[in-house]
């Protein structure tokens, strides 16, 4: 039995904090082990109950206010002296969030067994941020990263002349939570055989999402085609989509939902996802609608490509191609995508994650 200590930020409803709830279920990692979760605060109790009953919980801070952010800084503080003067006290370390300094640091002086997930493409950051990055996170002093698509792994290694011991290992998807919670029933009276329904689920940063290129594109074709838009989302752009929506007059056209808790039984009756993403690291709702055999267009980010082959959907390269997959897809609705075994997929996962964390190669004996 390895004592694994595990370092994560907060709880929230986002993608990388659902991957880290799928990644303590679906490996299996506290059945052998002993492993603890250090969490600076969660946005919502109900996310705790989803972690395994047998991980212990440290949470840093009851609520992320003023005093909430002192007692965290003060413990995460007093916890890198600790562990500068007790080298090693756990034979496995894991930074699950890969851009808070902090964290990172506590990954490394907790174990020389330290592993760093990263979620994000580093390609998005200028010259000057990637130095900053390099400086802050040492991605060069962990001994394992894993990645989670090809393109990420490319982008970080480019970034340095020493050959880092990068892993590709994509999220987890729980494949029987979805199908379950997308039986489930809605309360709005939204949509309509006849009309052909598109699905957004996102947050409402427009400098990653570009939704706006669903509301400006949409406007182009409201007097032409019959459709309808879902928003699935919130955050700091929320009002800033809709008053283009009002500005276009698309308010019988495009709908913000709000974030939804469970958002799969308006992907499972939608005909098609929308994800316009200009940067991901993974892209967890393409998965999703894999699952639930719903067609998907979307931009070409994170693992876009490794996940939405021919079967399952189409790529744009550049936002002028979106109105036309859009066109095509209002002509000619293929609702009858393949659905992808989500079984072999997270079996093969469980592997990469075993030669990892259980092999000899990778566990060195104090």
């Amino acid at each position: 039995m390895k004592k694994i200590i595990i370092y994560m930020s907060r709880l929230k409803h986002g993608g990388m904090e659902k991957s880290l709830i799928d990644f303590l279920n679906m490996s299996n990692i506290s059945e052998k082990n002993d492993v603890c979760l250090y969490l600076g605060y969660t946005m919502d109790k109900n996310l705790i109950e989803l972690i395994p009953k047998n991980i212990k919980i440290k949470l840093l801070a009851k609520k992320w206010n003023v005093l909430g952010k002192i007692i965290a800084g003060i413990k995460l503080t007093l916890l890198k002296i600790k562990y500068t003067i007790v080298k090693d006290a756990y034979d496995i370390s894991i930074c699950y969030t890969n851009h808070q300094k902090i964290f990172s640091d506590l990954a490394r002086l907790s174990s020389k067994n330290s592993i760093l997930f990263v979620h994000s493409d580093v390609s998005r950051y200028s010259s000057s941020e990637m130095e900053k990055m390099k400086k802050k996170i040492k991605y060069d002093k962990f001994k394992t990263i894993i990645c989670n698509s090809n393109k990420s792994k490319n982008a970080l290694q480019s970034k340095y002349e020493k050959k880092l011991n990068i892993k590709v290992i994509p999220n987890y998807i729980d494949g029987e939570n979805i199908i379950k919670k997308s039986n489930e029933k809605i309360t709005e009276d939204i949509f309509d055989k006849k009309t052909i329904t598109f699905i957004n689920i996102a947050n409402h940063v427009e400098e990653f999402k570009n939704i706006s290129l669903i509301i400006n594109t949409s406007a182009k074709l409201k007097n032409d085609y019959n459709f309808k838009v879902l928003l699935i989302g919130s955050g700091k752009d929320t009002d800033y989509y809709k008053e283009l929506i009002k500005e276009f007059k698309l308010e019988d056209y495009i709908f913000i939902l709000g974030t939804k808790s469970n958002p799969y039984p308006y992907l499972k009756n939608s005909d098609c996802l929308l994800f316009t993403s200009k940067y991901e690291g993974y892209g967890l709702v393409l998965n999703e609608a894999r699952v639930l055999g719903v067609p998907i267009i979307t931009s070409n980010c994170g693992a876009s490509e490794e996940i939405v082959t021919k079967e399952y959907g189409d790529i744009f390269y550049k936002d002028s191609e979106f109105e036309k997959l859009m066109i095509n897809f209002i002509n000619n609705p293929d609702k009858n995508k393949t659905i992808f075994d989500y079984k072999e997929f997270n079996k093969k996962i469980t592997n990469e994650f075993k030669k990892i964390i259980e092999k000899d190669e990778f566990y060195e004996k104090k």
